[in-house]
This record gives structure tokens, C-alpha cells and sequence, in this order.
């Protein structure tokens, strides 16, 4: 293979995967700052915390998990100016985002109202339902984000989530500041981080809306019926992937549990370890999103011009 290509190729890529992985990873980054704050406060507020997450994570990973074809085959479709098929693709994600989200919200309170017969358990429920509200949110900002990333715009989503992390920071500071025992840490830093990560999913939205437009296409919601078919062939795309990633993260969860058993300082060590883990997943998945969004836009666009 010619070097010059190869190399050209190679910092196309990793040109690309810079914002991608800022985004991603930064997601992750914003988590660990959270349960660092919390931390602050002390172990008791720390296990509420990091509890109440482990499940909530589990949930959210495994939705976004689902929109992993999505910049396949816009990144295709966007090759071949086929803008009836991005229209199509937004569509799909749309009505999946709208179940996801809500089935999130469903099992988050259905686990929130389960029987809490010790105070950590109560505590944790209450954290729970607070991130759950953030939960919409969290999943859609990944759906847009891959969007973005197929339309090569994907800085717009590294600044919304470096932004986010600088608020987040100064939110936690602030809501902080005022406690002196500590005992609403938890409650605080979720209602924080969801407040910032609905800033950061309609500030997405919105250049998302503004690139679409700029492509020529009206985004709008369809009918049901007329997406069921992409729906389907997304939700069979990324099954696989989040049915892996749910199975690794219910098992970090399971852990979780296991440490709470031992004691604060156990939740907080296998908290930050999995936390840990969890970015450095987004760093690889940052990449690979990169090569699968120039693979699929070179692939099509070399076979568009074949055909014409």
C-alpha cells in the first residue's frame, strides 16, 4: 500500500475521532467528576450515589447501544445525497429514542417504589429517580451525536460535552458550598448532572436541526408505521452490541452490590475502577466510530460514482 496514502488516511481519521472521543469520553468524564464531588461529602452519600448509578448506567448503556447503526448508514446515505434516506434514519431514531426513554423511565421508577426497608436503600431509590428524569437526555444525546459524527460534525458535540463538564463543575461548587453535614450531597450532584446533560442534548439538537436544514431536509417526526422497517433493521444492527455491553455492565452492577456490603470505601474503590473502565470503552469507542463513519462514507460514495 502507497505510504503517503496510508498516512493520509490515517490523520483523516484520527482527525475525526479527536471530537468523537472528547465527546464520548468526556460523557464518561462527566460522570467521574460527579462521583467525585459526592465523594467530597463523605462514604455515606457516596454509596447512595454510586448505587443509584450502577443501575441507571446499566439501562442507558444498553439503550444507546441500539443507535450503534445509526452513522452507518447515514454516513452511506450522506455519500449519495440521498437525503430521503437520512430523513428516514432520523425518523427511526426518533420513535426508538421515544420508547427508550420512556421504558427507562418506567423501570427506573418501578425500582424507585420497590420495597426500601433500610435507610441506604431509600436514599439510593430517591438518588435514582432524580437521574432518571435525566435519563431522555442521556440517551439522546448519543442518537444525535452519532448523527452529527456522520455529517463530519462532530465538534459541535465535543464542545457541548466539555461545556457541560466546566458547568456541571461549577453547579456542583454551588449547590455544595451551602451544606454542612453533608446529607443532600447525592440528591444535589444528580440533580445537577441532570440538568446539565438536558443542556447539552438541546444544545446538540439544535446544530443537528441547523445541519439538516442546511442538507436540504425538513426534519420532522413520521408516522410510526412508515419507520417500522428501518426501526427494525436498526434495532437488529445494534441488538448484539448493547446485549454485550448490558451484560457487562449488569455485572459491574451485580459488583456494586457486593461492595456496598463491605462498606463505603469499597463502594467508592469499585466505583471509581468501573468508572475507570468506562472511559477507557469510550476512548476505543470514539475511535472506532471515526473508522466505521469513513469507512461507510467511502465505500458508498466510491460505488455512487461506479454506478453513475
Amino acid at each position: 500500500m502507497n505510504l503517503k496514502l496510508y498516512l493520509l488516511h490515517f490523520r483523516q481519521t484520527v482527525l475525526l475521532s479527536l471530537p468523537i472521543i472528547a465527546s464520548r469520553a468526556g460523557a464518561q468524564l462527566l460522570s467521574m467528576l460527579n462521583l467525585a464531588m459526592v465523594g467530597q461529602a463523605g462514604t455515606e452519600q457516596l454509596s447512595y450515589f454510586a448505587l443509584a448509578t450502577a443501575p441507571f448506567f446499566t439501562m442507558n448503556l444498553i439503550a444507546i447501544m441500539l443507535f450503534s447503526g445509526f452513522p452507518v448508514e447515514v454516513s452511506k446515505a450522506r455519500a449519495m445525497q440521498a437525503n430521503e434516506r437520512i430523513l428516514g434514519q432520523w425518523q427511526a431514531g426518533t420513535w426508538i429514542w421515544i420508547g427508550l426513554s420512556a421504558l427507562s423511565l418506567l423501570v427506573c421508577f418501578l425500582v424507585s417504589r420497590s420495597h426500601a426497608n433500610t435507610k441506604t436503600a431509600f436514599e439510593t431509590h430517591r438518588v435514582l429517580m432524580v437521574l432518571a428524569f435525566g435519563s431522555p437526555a442521556f440517551i439522546g444525546y448519543f442518537f444525535v451525536s452519532g448523527f452529527l459524527e456522520a455529517f463530519g460534525k462532530a465538534k459541535a458535540a465535543a464542545l457541548s460535552t466539555v461545556t457541560g463538564i466546566v458547568v456541571n463543575f461549577v453547579l456542583n461548587l454551588a449547590l455544595l458550598s451551602h451544606l454542612h453535614d453533608g446529607t443532600q450531597a447525592a440528591m444535589r450532584v444528580a440533580g445537577a448532572m441532570t440538568a446539565v446533560r438536558w443542556t447539552m442534548f438541546l444544545f446538540i439538537t439544535r446544530e443537528l436541526m441547523g445541519e439538516l436544514r442546511r442538507a436540504g431536509i425538513s426534519p420532522r417526526i413520521g408516522i410510526f408505521s412508515h419507520c417500522r422497517s428501518v426501526i427494525l433493521a436498526q434495532l437488529k444492527f445494534g441488538g448484539p452490541i448493547a446485549l454485550s455491553v448490558g451484560l457487562r455492565s449488569g455485572s459491574f452492577s451485580a459488583l456494586t452490590l457486593v461492595a456496598a456490603s463491605l462498606g463505603g470505601g469499597c463502594v467508592a474503590a469499585f466505583s471509581v475502577a468501573s468508572q475507570l473502565i468506562g472511559l477507557s470503552n469510550m476512548i476505543a469507542n470514539g475511535i472506532a466510530n471515526a473508522t466505521i463513519v469513513r469507512v461507510s462514507r467511502f465505500s458508498r460514495s466510491s460505488r455512487h460514482r461506479s454506478i453513475q
